[in-house]
């Protein structure tokens, strides 16, 4: 887990020595334990480390092959990188540099093996750029859930790969703000891959690469390499698949803890690690977080979950004061808009446990593995209803809404999404409607609507090329937008804000193509949430933890516009919603609303516009 940045200087005439310096120094938190920046011609190639695996000197970054040629900048893990330089030793005789670095072993496999056959025997979670200075070529990919972060810049001097927006703006880069990015901020509550909030700066999908000749000044095209439908898997997901691979990320030289919630995902977690060695089980520690308005909330059943397991448990609860601290941290940090309220206890949870541990194990994509948002079963219900409307009927029961509904409802979507052919399910985060994103940011009306139509008109067509059950469009579009660019860039930004590595063991190749064999019937429920893995879990856990109800964390809506900062943070909003160009009369009609979760995001926009006006041509003094 580090950041890196490689710029190719394109006219050669630039000495980027400082610059390269400010780039580190505005992502040392990526990685405070080494920082180096090398150039070869006209490339550039930087990296701040944070060592996780093989702590050794020898195995920093950049990292050259012992034949010169090659050079490496990478963030991440690759955790099966023992199972992977065992490959390439039966087949290559290889002097190797070091004793166990995974950064050595991804750069020997992308030589030995090429890029396609790395992307598939590697499991991680990745960003990298590999240069081959004999042919002036790159090799850029991202990892297959979209866990690291890469943006890409490529204007008329340089073109630039970082793990952060703020790195590529110390090189002093012209931008300007990306309306369709706002767009789908708005909607989605974080921009979407390949935009990004500047139409200078594009994000690299999740689970693509790319070549690029540097002397040819061409937009790279990106390759997929992987989606739920790429591995032919015969089988469902068993109890001994989902250990395997939470044993798997426990590859480290530093200490790892794990999130404990006290629902099912983090206590299979729990479980699996309470059946090690005692010598390697007690130096795991669970960690969970409260609020102090939450009487307890999930922290005392992650407290009696680590009693029964007989495992160490540190949890903390967060008062107004807390709450308020980690609350203005992260709207001064924000580089991007990014607006999941789960980041406030998140970077508490990462703080407290960071003290003893660099590495921390996550449940993430559980839920999108095993049917676990309550919202989907509602859209398959519209979706079951749907087929059977005759299309003539939807202009008539929009007509029958209008007489009982608000203008801007939700359900007009629906109708527009069905009468489009589409489906009626976009997201499980939807904020605003299309209609008030055009209010909100001034738009023409019908803007957000021809936006939202071309996206996912152009996903669910990919989608069809997979010939898989309708139902999997859930975990599909999941995967492609909310997944790796809200949870997983919440999860990437706030842990990296202390310095931590998260590992997501539940998102693996394997476990995602298998679990498209699970029955419909099986996957979903009225009564339960997750039946499948429930079934599949019995008698490994407990049935008090099976019958526990979902609750996951809290969010800080109503501490931020009820609590004691409330006129705080309101007035901040109307007093610089004009500025930020957004409709303040509509604002106002919000606040009166209460539609915190609304306010919440415009708060976000507002707090990153306000950084950004600030930072963007700011010099970083080191």
């Amino acid at each position: 887990m580090c950041g890196f940045i490689y710029a190719y200087d394109k006219k050669g005439d630039k000495d980027l020595t400082e610059t390269m310096h400010q780039a580190l120094y505005v992502m040392s938190d990526r990685g405070p334990d080494f920082q180096q920046f090398q150039s070869i011609g006209f490339s550039w190639f930087g990296h701040t480390r944070l060592s996780i695996i093989d702590t050794s000197e020898a195995a920093n970054q950049p990292f050259s092959s012992s034949c010169g040629r090659y050079k490496l900048v990478f963030n991440g893990e690759i955790y099966n990188f023992r199972k992977v330089k065992s490959i390439l030793n039966d087949k290559f005789n290889i002097q190797w540099q070091t004793d166990h670095s995974d950064t050595e072993v991804l750069l020997n496999s992308l030589i030995y093996l090429g890029v396609e056959k790395t992307l598939s025997v590697c499991e991680g979670m990745f960003a990298f750029v590999l240069h081959d200075k004999v042919n002036e070529l790159i090799t850029v990919a991202r990892d297959p859930f979209g866990e690291k972060p890469l943006y890409s810049y490529n204007g008329d001097d340089f073109l630039i790969l970082a793990s952060s927006i703020e790195a590529i703006k110390c090189f002093s880069v012209t931008l300007s703000d990306n309306n369709k990015a706002k767009i789908e901020f708005f909607k989605f509550g974080a921009v979407m891959a390949p935009n990004t909030i500047y139409n200078e700066i594009q994000k690299i999908p999740a689970s693509t690469y790319f070549t690029k000749k540097l002397t040819v000044d061409e937009k790279p095209q990106y390759h997929e390499y992987w989606n739920i439908a790429t591995l032919k898997e015969i089988d469902r997901p068993s109890l001994n698949n989902i250990k395997d691979t939470i044993l798997g990320k426990l590859e480290s030289d530093v200490g790892v803890a794990f999130y404990l919630s006290g629902g099912i995902d983090s206590s299979i977690i729990a479980k699996t690690l309470s059946e090690l060695p005692y010598e390697f089980k007690s130096k795991i520690k669970a960690h969970s977080i409260g609020f102090n308005f939450e009487d307890g909330g999930e922290v005392f059943q992650a407290q009696e979950t680590c009693k029964e397991l007989d495992i160490e448990h540190r949890y903390q609860i967060l008062d107004d004061q807390k709450i308020y601290d980690y609350l203005e941290k992260y709207l001064n940090k924000l580089s991007e808009p990014l607006a999941d309220p789960t980041a406030i206890p998140g970077m508490a949870i990462a703080e407290s446990s960071v003290k003893d541990n660099k590495v921390v194990i996550t449940g993430e994509g559980a839920d999108e593995l095993f049917w676990g948002y309550p919202h989907w079963n509602k859209y398959f219900k519209i979706e079951s209803i749907c087929q059977y409307v005759p299309s003539f009927f939807f202009p008539i029961g929009r007509s029958i809404a209008k007489l009982k509904l608000k203008p801007n409802s939700h359900f007009f979507e629906i109708i527009d999404r069905k009468e489009d052919k589409l489906p009626s399910f976009f997201s499980g985060c939807e904020i605003f409607t299309a209609s008030e994103i055009d209010i909100l940011l001034g738009m023409n009306a019908g803007d957000a609507k021809i936006h939202f139509h071309q996206l996912m008109s152009d996903k669910y067509a990919d989608f069809n090329k997979l010939c898989l059950p309708e139902t999997e469009w859930f975990t599909y579009i999941e995967t492609k937008l909310r997944l790796p660019e809200l949870i997983l860039n919440r999860v990437d930004k706030v842990t990296m804000m202390y310095s931590q590595e998260a590992r997501a063991p539940f998102l693996n190749r394997v476990l995602f193509s298998k679990s498209s064999n699970i029955s419909f019937g099986e996957k979903f429920s009225n009564k339960i949430n997750k039946p499948f893995l429930r079934k599949l879990v019995e008698g490994f856990l407990d049935s008090k933890i099976l019958n526990r109800k979902k609750k996951g964390f809290s969010t800080p809506y109503q501490y931020v516009f009820e609590g004691e900062h409330a006129s705080l943070y309101i007035n901040r909003i109307l007093d610089q919603s004009s500025y930020c160009g957004l409709n303040a009369e509509f604002i106002e009609s919000l606040i009166n609303d209460k539609a915190y979760y609304k306010l919440w995001a415009i708060l976000i926009y507002i707090s990153w516009k306000s950084n950004d006006q600030g930072n963007r041509m700011k010099v970083v003094d080191i």
